[in-house]
């Protein structure tokens, strides 16, 4: 082998050898797309999670927000929207109609200011625990319902 068969050869074996194993040693693979039927894993990490039917339409919804995480499963024609989880406004359990319109009974209190806990007196309250006001029920706005991403 002469000397110039030698400078073509062994940096494209070297290259060749280097993409071969690449994703051995670092063990992550960064991609737009992954089309595939089954996925077996321990742990998914994703900042939204969207289930749709065999014809494309979205059912279900995991996802988060500032205030926390959420689900929400749509229904097919008139079947309400179930929402459940933490938004600006509310936690709970939430109806709504394809409208977006709230439907009763809601189970769901207002969420609080950040860095306060529900039921604990906020910072400066001088008043003994047994007259520390309990959280009421609290009917929600009209405009409460998360907005779709």
């Amino acid at each position: 082998m002469t000397i110039g068969e030698r400078w073509r050869v062994y940096p494209l074996l070297f290259l060749t050898l280097g993409i071969a194993v690449k994703d051995k040693l670092i063990k992550v693979v960064s991609t737009d797309n992954v089309v595939c039927k089954a996925v077996n894993s321990d742990k998914v990490i994703c900042n939204l999670l969207v289930v749709t039917d065999p014809q494309g339409h979205e059912q279900a919804l995991i996802s988060s927000n500032p205030a926390g995480g959420f689900l929400r499963l749509h229904g097919n024609g008139n079947n309400p929207l179930i929402w459940l989880g933490h938004n600006e406004k509310l936690n709970g359990l939430i109806f709504a109609d394809a409208t977006g319109k709230l439907i009763n009974p809601i189970i769901a209190v207002p969420t609080p200011p950040q860095g306060e806990v529900p039921g604990i007196s906020p910072p400066g309250d001088k008043r003994p625990p047994d007259e520390t006001p309990t959280d009421a029920p609290v009917e929600p706005a009209a405009d409460a319902v998360p907005e779709e991403k």
